[in-house]
């Protein structure tokens, strides 16, 4: 189910989990160093070249873009929906590996600029004619809402009619086609 190489990772990061602060746990596994998915699959150029592309279409510094999640990791700290003190440490890929026919693992990107973040919201405000109801529904402006208030615009939470940029929609389409995968970014004001 995973490698060798990547169940040593995993029992470290277990370990230090419960013997580091999570501070230094965020900077040294989520934030900082390559990612699986490049490691395993692509290059070290590549990860550059990924992010470099993200980083030019939104007009941030390349630092600002983060990989997350079990691509970052090789493995979902995600809990289970059913219990919440769950954690399985699934693969990347885990259930694409059980059967082809499940959709293949998404690769997830932050983009860590409270500059672009600041930017989007006064856009998605203009955008929505002040979160009009005619314009948003309530129930769409309170999804909005609660990742707005985690420093987060998630976009698929957004209009279905609203562009981040067209940039980065050209960027992701290539990128996805390129590394043939799903990548989902979110813009974030702090570290995720």
């Amino acid at each position: 189910m995973i490698s060798d190489e990547n169940s040593k990772f995993l029992d470290r990061f277990k370990e230090e989990c419960k013997s580091k602060s999570s501070d230094e746990i965020v900077q040294r596994h989520l934030i900082d160093g390559s990612s699986y998915f490049f490691n395993e699959l692509y290059t070290t150029d590549d990860e550059f070249h990924f992010k470099k592309s993200i980083a030019d279409s939104l007009g941030v510094h390349i630092r600002d873009i983060v990989l997350v999640g079990s691509g970052k990791l090789g493995f979902s700290i995600k809990p289970e929906k059913a219990d919440l003190r769950l954690y399985l440490f699934k693969k990347f890929d885990y259930e694409f590996s059980i059967n082809d026919n499940n959709k293949k693992s998404d690769l997830d990107v932050a983009i860590v600029s409270g500059r672009l973040f600041d930017d989007q919201l006064i856009k998605l405000y203009q955008h929505t004619d002040c979160y009009l109801d005619s314009v948003i529904s309530s129930g769409a402006r309170n999804q909005i809402a609660k990742y707005i208030l985690k420093g987060w615009i998630q976009p698929n939470t957004l209009p279905k009619d609203y562009k981040i940029s067209q940039n980065i929609e050209d960027t992701q389409s290539l990128l996805s086609q390129k590394y043939k995968c799903v990548f989902r970014a979110i813009v974030t004001t702090h570290s995720v």
